[in-house]
């Protein structure tokens, strides 16, 4: 019997099309990830636009496309797509834990956290929800939760890098310096090329003043910033380098990590008809802060008749008396810690500032991609960070002939507008009614005190060797420093003694409220400056309570700020330039007494005749550098450097 043959099964018109577009959009969606996975991230996002116009709910191109617009740094069109994304599949944890980055970008930090918490009830062992979760729960300042978030995330992925980085951030920010170190040391186990991560545990080491191989770290930092590595971020390149331009290259490297969009200068102002100046002062440090202490005085005797003041803030700071001491002394005070980085530019736009005046720079909970958006015609940099930014969007840089020498132009991207001095003071600064004794904070009464209450990470060992030849040649002395922490203390005890040095000799101090820490440095004899990164507050502080400083001028900008105040104090003998030099001067003084007592009767007479702490000049000053600036961009002018005469 014979078989039948098989019939041959047709595809219908219909089907074929569909199997032939279903097989493009596949080619499609490869080349799409080919080219993300090669960096070609904008490329890639065209591709999965283009799958999208032939299939609107193509689930794995929408996400894709969300991504790389996460990717590009544009929160607002990752969200629109993750949503998208969401009501396709609304159950879907990956998407869930996706669409709350965005939304922490956009600083909608409670939605984000409860799309995590979603996310984590529908996959409750998902190590990346929940190391997004201890992040938002960290902005939102609820530091236990977060921790237990990041161990979480550890338990049930011990390699997750991301998670023992988050981790070790949030311990330093607590001030769990060893702890810290531990996670950061894990990361680099696991992820040995992380950005910036050698740089940030030699940073938590300087807190620990733990020196190990210090030469030879700092040999390896110098030789990775030449190369354009993405080791050293630039705050905690000041506090280890003397080098101008390797401290420009560091600037310039972050920015470029941070992809951030720089608008340059705005040369097409309209000219408007209001005749005061805008100026808007943004920052995360609208309370009490180092900021606040300088910038309060001047805020408020900003002459209003020809300038509107408006200050930003960054945080949402627990309200205190600076923060409203700051609010009645400026015309207006917006939090803006719930808005995105593109929402601030775009609100200070509509404010017609003239000026933004970024008192963050290259410091904690900065927000530099704000000043990328534009947020003023004319933007500038001053007293947060003390350098330059290495962002093309910030138009100036102040500072002073001292700080900045006109030779040393070169290694800031910025314009310097040079004021007569930088440091801005409050001269209504008091302090405390309490009296003290040597003896309440250990001291003995008949030695030499030689001080220094800057932090701990500003201690090099090289600083710390001068130091210790200064005890050493004043034998009756001792050394008066802050204790962080109990690994500093001992660690400082440690080298002490290594140097020949009873540690006994070393005096520990811990913080005090301001006022009362103005009244405990008149117990001091001598104020010994750090190098490179030299004190800024803290150095202000004892010149107020007539204690003089020994400073040693380097290079850069942070290691020319005691010779930039000694300046502008009119004590300018005060000033070294090396560390022989340093060295002499403070055993000189310590062994004599009528040139020490000589230049603290200088130092009391100079306190109202010099501007470091007059606080009303220095507000003209810096007016007329605002009119200056303002007057070049009214006239389409490019910024260029400004100097204001005395």
């Amino acid at each position: 019997m014979s078989r039948k043959p098989l019939k041959t099964i047709h595809r219908s018109k219909v089907n074929q099309s569909l199997f032939e577009n279903s097989q493009k959009i596949a080619q499609l969606l490869d080349h799409g990830l080919a080219l993300h996975k090669s960096g070609k991230i904008s490329e890639a996002g065209l591709i999965y636009e283009k799958i999208l116009k032939q299939q609107s709910n193509h689930l794995d191109a929408i996400q894709l496309l969300a991504t790389s617009y996460g990717q590009q740094k544009n929160p607002e069109l990752a969200l629109k797509y993750f949503d998208l994304a969401l009501q396709i599949n609304k159950t879907n944890p990956i998407i869930l834990n996706n669409r709350g980055i965005p939304l922490q970008e956009l600083n909608r930090v409670d939605e984000a956290l409860k799309s995590y918490e979603e996310a984590l009830r529908l996959k409750p062992d998902y190590a990346e929800a929940h190391n997004n979760k201890g992040n938002a729960l960290k902005e939102l300042k609820r530091f236990d939760e977060a921790l237990k978030s990041y161990e979480t995330a550890l338990l049930i992925n011990p390699e997750f890098a991301g998670a023992h980085n988050n981790k070790g951030t949030l311990l330093q920010e607590l001030k769990h310096f060893d702890d810290a170190l531990q996670s950061y040391e894990e990361l680099i186990r696991i992820q040995p090329e992380c950005d910036f991560i050698l740089g940030k545990m030699q940073h938590i080491r300087m807190y620990l003043c733990n020196w190990d191989n210090f030469d030879s770290i700092i040999e390896h930092f110098k030789t990775a910033l030449m190369a354009n590595k993405p080791v050293l971020p630039p705050f905690e390149t000041h506090g280890l380098l003397d080098c101008p331009d390797l401290q420009k290259k560091s600037a310039e490297i972050f920015i470029n990590e941070k992809n951030l969009i720089q608008l340059s200068c705005q040369l097409s102002i309209p000219q408007r008809k209001q005749q005061k100046i805008k100026v808007g002062y943004f920052s995360s440090d609208f309370c009490d802060h180092p900021v606040s202490h300088h910038i309060a005085g001047v805020l408020e005797n900003h002459d209003r008749k020809k300038f509107e003041i408006i200050a930003f803030s960054l945080v949402n700071n627990k309200t205190d008396i600076w923060q409203e001491r700051i609010i009645k002394g400026v015309d207006q005070f917006v939090d803006v810690s719930n808005k995105s980085d593109k929402e601030v530019a775009s609100f200070a736009k509509s404010l017609e500032l003239d000026i933004a005046v970024d008192l963050n720079g290259h410091t904690k909970n900065s927000r530099p991609r704000i000043f990328s958006y534009r947020a003023a015609p004319i933007q500038a940099s001053y007293i947060g960070f003390l350098g330059t930014l290495g962002a093309t969007c910030f138009d100036y840089l102040f500072a002073d002939r001292i700080l900045i020498p006109t030779e040393s132009k070169e290694f800031y991207t910025e314009k310097i507008v040079y004021l007569p001095s930088y440091q801005c003071n409050d001269k209504k600064f008091s302090v405390s009614d309490k009296r003290f004794t040597r003896k309440e904070f250990g001291l003995p009464d008949d030695a030499f005190i030689f001080c220094s209450f800057n932090s701990n990470w500003k201690i090099t060992p090289q600083i710390f060797d001068t130091w210790m030849r200064i005890l050493k040649q004043v034998s009756n002395s001792v050394l008066w420093i802050y204790a962080e922490n109990k690994t500093a203390t001992e660690n400082l005890c440690k080298e002490a003694k290594i140097r020949g040095i009873d540690p006994n000799r070393l005096i520990f101090a811990e913080r005090l409220p301001l006022k009362e820490h103005l009244v405990r440095l008149s117990l001091a004899d001598l104020f010994l400056d750090t190098f490179p990164y030299n004190a800024g507050a803290t150095a202000s502080n004892a010149l107020r309570v007539e204690l003089p400083l020994i400073t040693r001028a380097g290079k850069s900008f942070v290691s020319r700020y005691g010779a930039s105040l000694l300046t502008a104090l009119g004590v300018h003998e005060l000033i070294t330039n090396s560390a022989e030099e340093f060295e002499r001067l403070a055993i000189e003084l310590a062994m004599r007494p009528e040139l020490l007592n000589s230049i603290k009767e200088k130092l009391s007479n100079n306190l109202s005749k010099y501007p470091l702490f007059d606080t009303i000049k220095f507000t003209r000053t810096i007016e007329s550098a605002f009119s200056a600036m303002h007057k070049r961009s009214q006239n389409q002018l490019h910024p260029d450097h400004i100097y204001i005469s005395d």
